[in-house]
């Protein structure tokens, strides 16, 4: 796919559920990681939180792969106004497994939103037990599991 088409396929991307079903969902799915850093360069210019944080959502598995263009894109989601936002960044973060986002993790320690503060000891204690499971899983049960293969 030609790269003007995948910007205009992105700057209309955004997933309200998750069936799938969104108009372009598909076709973002298909260029995998390919998309990526068209995610990165729209991502400043959404206006609308639920298409930035589609953007991160579909940038964790890639995340998880040590990919360093969806890593950056959840550096940059770290400081974004919606909560929603930010906590799919941490989520990220704490699947990438990069301990290189833990000065940016702990500079949000004292952030004024209690969900924020929480999401980000989350991915802070997943990355320093090496376990992104840790992020959903905030008890050590060994019950929960966040799959991104």
């Amino acid at each position: 796919m030609e790269p003007t088409a995948i910007r205009a396929l992105v700057e209309a991307f955004t997933v309200k559920s998750s069936f799938g079903n969104e108009p372009g969902y598909k076709e973002i799915k298909a260029l995998g990681e390919e998309v990526i850093p068209y995610f990165l360069e729209q991502y400043p210019k959404s206006s609308r939180w639920e298409q930035r944080v589609a953007y991160v959502y579909h940038s964790i598995r890639p995340a998880a792969k040590g990919n360093k263009t969806a890593f950056q894109l959840g550096l940059l989601a770290l400081k974004d106004k919606s909560k929603h936002v930010r906590y799919r960044a941490c989520m990220l973060l704490a699947c990438a497994q990069d301990v290189e986002a833990l000065p940016y993790l702990e500079a949000l320690r004292d952030h004024p939103v209690s969900e924020t503060k929480e999401n980000v000891e989350a991915a802070i204690d997943a990355l320093k037990s090496k376990n992104h499971h840790y992020f959903i899983d905030r008890s050590h049960s060994n019950k929960m599991f966040l799959n991104v293969e």
